[in-house]
């Protein structure tokens, strides 16, 4: 969301709404989009909240207000999100991938009340065109207001100024390093979004925008952590059987060196966050427990577990298509966490995990301690990586009237900061990992959200 904040012409400016920190459902939402003569939104999202993407949307869109949606899932399913399926419509326009370079022309066609159904980052050739990093945007971050991103209750502060300076807030900020991924798994939807060869940031541009934060944390007396949004940065070990691995074009991963290589970054004050997913072709019931069998002898860090989930368009889902295996091919419009979409070769569909109930079970066990139980709490934050003073942590109808509207803007105060802002600031407001950005009726208000860490 900082970056389309860059990338948003000039006269139009910015205010960034986190809708983990400011949780707003579908009647708020569209509320908020009437009080604050909103002209267009921007809407975000990946598979596993586009449902509520959706809601939201169609929320907004009663209201008269267009939305423009984008994100992998919509980049794959444009006539859904559109109403070109049969099913409803939900959105105005659709931004296909990377809209580094269509963001600017999606704005000027909204002012003119000229919204395109698809906006494409093609060249002149017709070809997908992926943008250049080197000439990144500079990411404002000493003039951003990050209040919302505290993640410090006031009712702690007291505590914490015993303590000793330095942790009067604590923020954590997304900070973009590359794009792409060579590999190709047949799960994963990155290769194809971002595309198979990688594409980074000058290391010049990454540390300017590390010390500009660096010295915000020190200014502020406080803490600011930050989280790479870089793929290339994830250890996605997946699994502890090779021949997963190698059935989802990942054999490269080599189980038996899992544990030496985090061996050597602890060494390094290194600790990681690890990813498996259950209900691989070759997985049996008793997966999970082989598996903390084996995380509990490595060193600490943060294991996330997942079920194999068949994204739209990914070789997986086409190879589970074809095969009768899909059941719930449109899984995502009836997001139901943790169930299987598909029907496992050697284990029950039924299976599920990540419930703290005792009633959702996986190899028949209790799943509420997957996440966390193996670590031991004195490691689960080394003393090494807590941060000390000022230091950074790395780790959318009244087409005519919005026409005018757009193009007419002018100076307001908000009753609920009193601050001033100009006509046409971005807002985004969003819930969950759902994006979603404003454009002020008066001039093209923008904004957007990124859930820390989610493609």
């Amino acid at each position: 969301m900082f970056l389309l904040q860059s990338l948003t012409p000039p006269e139009h400016e910015v205010l960034l709404i986190d809708g983990n920190a400011q949780p707003m459902d579908e009647a708020g939402i569209a509320q908020y989009v009437k009080d604050q003569n909103i002209g267009l939104v921007g809407i975000g999202a990946m598979t596993r909240m586009i449902a509520k993407a959706y809601r939201m949307a169609d929320a907004i869109r009663a209201v008269g207000v267009p939305v423009v949606m984008g994100g992998p899932h919509v980049t794959e399913e444009a006539d859904e999100a559109l109403g070109r399926d049969g099913g409803e419509r939900h959105c105005d326009a659709v931004a296909l991938g990377e809209a580094d370079e269509t963001w600017p022309q999606i704005v000027k066609d909204a002012v003119a009340g000229q919204l395109k159904d698809i906006y494409a980052p093609v060249d002149a050739e017709g070809k997908d065109k992926k943008p250049s990093l080197k000439e990144y945007p500079a990411i404002p971050w000493n003039t951003i207001d990050l209040d919302q991103f505290n993640l410090l209750p006031k009712i702690v502060k007291p505590m914490l100024d015993r303590v000793g300076e330095g942790w009067g807030t604590f923020r954590i900020v997304p900070v973009e390093s590359g794009r792409g991924c060579p590999y190709g798994c047949e799960f994963c939807t990155v290769t194809r979004f971002f595309g198979d060869s990688i594409r980074f940031r000058t290391n010049e541009s990454v540390v300017n925008e590390l010390l500009m934060l660096k010295a915000r944390a020190r200014k502020e007396k406080g803490q600011i952590a930050v989280f790479f949004i870089d793929d290339n940065f994830a250890i996605g070990m997946e699994s502890i059987d090779p021949t997963n691995l190698k059935d989802v074009n990942k054999g490269f991963n080599k189980p038996g060196e899992y544990a030496a290589v985090l061996q050597r970054l602890a060494q390094r004050n290194v600790y990681a966050i690890t990813s498996f997913i259950f209900g691989m072709d070759n997985d049996t019931v008793g997966v999970a427990e082989r598996t903390l069998q084996q995380v509990r002898t490595w060193p600490p860090g943060l294991p996330i577990f997942g079920l194999l989930t068949p994204l739209p368009a990914t070789p997986l889902y086409k190879r589970l298509e074809a095969a009768g295996r899909l059941t719930r091919p449109k899984h995502w419009k009836e997001f139901i966490p943790f169930a299987m979409a598909h029907t496992p070769l050697r284990m029950e569909p039924r299976l599920q995990l990540g419930s703290n109930s005792q009633s959702h079970r996986i190899d028949g066990r209790p799943a509420a301690w997957l996440p966390h139980q193996h670590l031991h709490s004195p490691h689960v934050f080394p003393r090494n990586l807590l941060p000390h003073d000022g230091k950074i942590c790395l780790g959318k109808s009244n087409r005519p009237k919005l026409a005018n509207n757009l193009q007419n803007g002018k100076r307001r105060r908000n009753r609920k900061t009193s601050t001033k802002r100009k006509a046409g600031k971005v807002e985004r407001v969003s819930r969950r990992s759902v994006s979603t950005y404003f454009l002020n009726t008066k001039r093209p208000r923008l904004g957007g959200l990124k859930t820390f860490g989610s493609g």
